[in-house]
């Protein structure tokens, strides 16, 4: 089924009758699973989306079957396009699926079975050892005949490039690229051209066909800088030296190279911008305001003649132990040597942008040491330039909630150039005068977390968030709003954004005595990109992650709208909120990101072995009834069966998720571990249970609730976690016996809570 950004993409393209299937990888799987009907089809997942309006659509796929996992790519046509008639002409073709080109019950699309691509004819060859001996032998005359080889797929953009590593005798020995005719030209050109040196290291190339359309090159080790990027303890300031080989190759002898005229990279920036308009309209005229602002400057800008890479970022730069290496120079061109470094710092705001403001330092720094020319503004406006021809990935990608995606591209080169025209030298967030400071709890003086101190001064917010926020803004506000001290500190940040429309933002700074708590934020990152976005279709979200502070031991998230989910369940006890809340945990439950830490039974009933004898030692005369209940809540507890495991939040409760309208936030997953999923809804249950003696003295007052969330729980999961639900609901209320200790308001409620344990878990013992 169509998404509803999708489905309006379809509806403004009626020239595409066929684009629709394209855009539904299950109604694709079932039209396929008709004419394949000898081999188990089990998933069909899009990776990649090449779309014209109006013209044609191409997209990759990933395909499951009870043979392994094949891909295989669908283009769809215009009604009435010739193409699509002529494109098998004459062509005979296999797969491991049987048929290479397989025709579907609609005219319109056509689909090819890897390696049979319509523009890569020399692809095919990979479906015939003997053929790929001979090609082997033609490309490195070193190869042998009786050498255990195979190709392992790196990259492949149907009708365009294959890129595969040649393994021999168990080792990479070199990289084959299969190109378009026009490409492997160019690319031929440019490595005539750009000799391997000292500084950087370029692959050498080992043999071509011109008949297939492939090179072979030299296989070089190293770390890709993207890899190393994503490790959290990597050393923004090592980009440094990135920046001084950077600034070499700019100085290298560009003469023969192909040249990019400023008209040139307008009318391909022209392009991206139309292209993006015409997948989400609404973007339309920010684009063109965009566009112009940025074509006008390289208008206006000289000529240059520097060797350009074309395509440099993280993952076209290898670190190796005694040098850099850069990969993939077939785009490379003379023009002006800015477009590398602002494509280099797109690309990083795109993918990391925690790192970008560091790694945006080193790297110029870097370049000005090593003797390159550096001019702020104009290296800011570049890199607004190429976040603008990088807008359209998101929907390409087949990102989750592309819309929102493109928009914040959009938003980030929009503060790009507005920060570049107000002050060039930096990208920071500018101090304000007098911004109010409210510390309720005098965190500021905490004497295990002295950073607070800065954390609460707005001079050294201004100075830290320039550093640190992935895009400028203005501190206008900041309130110390929950504080454990020696331990912990929540502190709300208002911050003004800048561009064409400002606006205020509430950032939440998270700070903890002990570490950064690094996990959690890249965990609430991974949610946030797959599928938890504020734009999530389904309304269930996590607050927006935003940056790392490491001076402060802290990290921001966005401030999400709403109330907690208790005032609403009380105020509209009829509403859907109880299936709602249900629903949310179990796409948590579902979800594709898998925390490293695990919680287990075990580990829940150590925690009340802990806690209840303190209990007990304030309260002498209920030890002997908090020693049997511990008892039976470890026989209930070791009795339940073991539930698959899988994400869990752990401390799902009411005051754990924000109502905002339709739209859910799941807020506080610090505890974020595999587990069973039944943990969550107990939790959830015996919270209720406790807030109705609470507040209603009753605990049936929100009975009605709960058995709406459970119900609504076990159609989606099965009725088999009823029985976990039940065990894990009274363990909860049992620790809350513990909790009522810490509250003086709650002290009275000890008794109360104890017997209603003892009731329910006698209740489960005996079942």
């Amino acid at each position: 089924m169509l998404s509803p950004s999708d489905a309006q993409v379809v509806a403004r393209d009626p020239q595409l009758p066929s684009l629709p299937v394209l855009l539904d990888p299950p109604l694709l799987l079932d039209l396929l699973s008709s004419r394949l009907p000898h081999v188990e089809l089990k998933r069909l997942t899009c990776t990649y989306l090449r779309y014209k309006p109006r013209t044609n659509c191409l997209a990759l796929y990933l395909l499951e079957t009870s043979l392994g996992k094949i891909e295989l790519y669908a283009k769809a046509y215009a009604a009435g396009d010739a193409e699509k008639s002529n494109r098998r002409q004459g062509r005979q073709s296999s797969s491991i699926l049987g048929p290479g080109e397989l025709d579907l019950p609609d005219p319109s699309i056509g689909v090819s079975v890897f390696p049979n691509d319509a523009a890569l004819d020399s692809l095919a060859v990979l479906n015939n050892d003997s053929q790929t001996r001979r090609l082997l032998k033609r490309l490195l005359p070193q190869f042998a005949a009786n050498s255990a080889c195979s190709i392992r797929r790196l990259s492949y953009k149907p009708e365009r490039r294959y890129v595969g590593q040649l393994v021999m005798d168990g080792h990479p020995h070199a990289v084959l690229r299969f190109y378009t005719e026009s490409d492997f030209l160019r690319a031929s050109r440019n490595a005539k051209v750009l000799r391997s040196g000292s500084s950087p290291r370029l692959p050498e190339r080992l043999g071509r066909s011109r008949q297939y359309a492939v090179t072979a090159l030299q296989w070089l080790e190293g770390a890709l800088l993207s890899e190393l990027l994503a490790e959290e303890g990597f050393d923004a300031a090592s980009l440094s030296r990135v920046g001084r080989v950077l600034s070499e190759w700019h100085a290298t002898d560009a003469g023969k190279l192909e040249p990019k005229t400023r008209p040139m990279e307008v009318e391909s920036l022209t392009q991206s911008a139309e292209s993006a308009a015409a997948i989400y309209p609404e973007l339309r005229e920010d684009l063109h305001d965009l566009c112009n602002t940025l074509g006008q400057h390289l208008l206006e800008q000289p000529s240059h003649n520097r060797c350009v890479h074309g395509d440099l970022y993280a993952q076209q730069i290898l670190l190796q132990t005694d040098g850099i290496a850069f990969l993939d120079p077939d785009e490379a061109y003379r023009g002006d040597p800015a477009a590398d470094i602002g494509n280099f710092l797109a690309h990083l705001l795109r993918q990391a942008p925690h790192r970008a403001q560091a790694a945006r330092e080193a790297l110029i720094n870097g370049y000005a040491a090593g003797g390159g020319a550096v001019d702020i503004e104009h290296i800011s406006r570049y890199t607004a330039v190429s976040l603008l021809r990088l807008i359209s990935e998101p929907f390409r990608r087949r990102e989750p909630n592309w819309p929102a995606q493109m928009q914040a591209i959009l938003q980030q080169a929009q503060s790009l150039l507005a920060s570049s025209t107000r002050n060039p030298s930096t990208l920071s967030i500018a101090t304000t005068d007098n911004v109010p400071v409210d510390d309720p709890f005098s965190a500021a003086d905490d004497p295990r977390m002295p950073f607070l101190a800065d954390a609460t001064n707005p001079a050294r917010v201004s100075e830290i968030f320039a550093t640190h926020l992935p895009w400028p803004a203005r501190l206008r506000a900041l309130r110390v709003i929950r504080y454990k001290p020696q331990r912990r500190c929540l502190i709300e940040y208002d911050v003004e954004t800048s561009g064409p429309e400002s606006t205020i933002v509430a950032l939440i700074g998270k700070a903890r005595a002990r570490r950064l708590d690094k996990e959690t934020f890249h965990l609430h990152g991974q949610l946030w990109r797959s599928g938890f976005d504020d734009c999530s279709e389904d309304g269930i979200c996590v607050p927006e992650p935003i940056a790392l502070v490491p001076p402060w031991q802290m990290w921001l998230q966005k401030r999400v709208p709403g109330i907690h989910s208790i005032d609403r369940l009380i105020a509209h006890p009829q509403s859907k909120l109880p299936s709602r809340l249900a629903d949310a945990i179990f796409k948590l439950h579902r979800c594709s990101v898998h925390p490293a830490r695990s919680h287990t039974m075990r580990n829940e009933l150590e925690n009340l072995q802990e806690k209840l004898p303190l209990v007990g030692q304030h309260h002498p005369n209920l030890r002997a009834r908090l020693q049997r209940l511990l008892e039976v809540c470890s026989q209930v507890g070791e009795s339940l069966y073991a539930a698959p495991i899988c994400p869990i939040h752990r401390d799902f409760y009411h005051d754990q998720v924000i109502v905002d309208g339709s739209r859910l936030y799941l807020l506080d997953l610090d505890l974020f571990a595999m587990g069973d999923p039944t943990l969550d809804v107990g939790n959830f249950i015996g919270h209720l249970i406790e807030y109705g003696l609470r507040k209603f003295g009753s605990a049936d007052a929100l009975a009605k609730q709960q058995e709406e969330m459970i119900g609504r729980y076990l159609e989606l999961a099965g009725k088999e976690f009823e029985q976990g639900i039940g065990v894990y609901s009274s363990l909860t209320l049992t620790r809350h016996i513990y909790i009522s200790t810490l509250f003086e308001d709650r002290t009275p409620l000890i008794e109360g809570i104890l017997s209603v344990c003892e009731q329910r878990l006698a209740a489960i013992a005996q079942a």
